[in-house]
């Protein structure tokens, strides 16, 4: 605590490290950024560096990616 969460594909996905980047991007919305996975915020986007899906281990988004298709253009939310 504190902490930042949202859901995917009906699993808590709580983001453990990421960095606030300037932008306009829908919020919630993944996109693919350079070498880095970037969700809107509303305010700005921010670049996930470490995610944890309920139930797995802290991993780096690139490991993460790799589990996961369809992540890149999803749209995540809170219930």
């Amino acid at each position: 605590w504190p902490g930042c969460y949202t859901w995917w594909q009906g699993k808590q996905l709580k983001v453990i490290e990421a960095v606030p980047l300037e932008g306009v991007l829908e919020p919630g919305r993944v996109i693919s950024l350079e070498a880095a996975v970037g969700v809107g915020t509303g305010s700005g986007v921010v670049e996930l560096r470490r995610v944890q899906l309920e139930g797995r281990k802290t991993m780096p988004i690139a490991d993460f990616l790799r589990g996961q298709g369809g992540f890149l253009g999803a749209l995540l939310h809170l219930p």
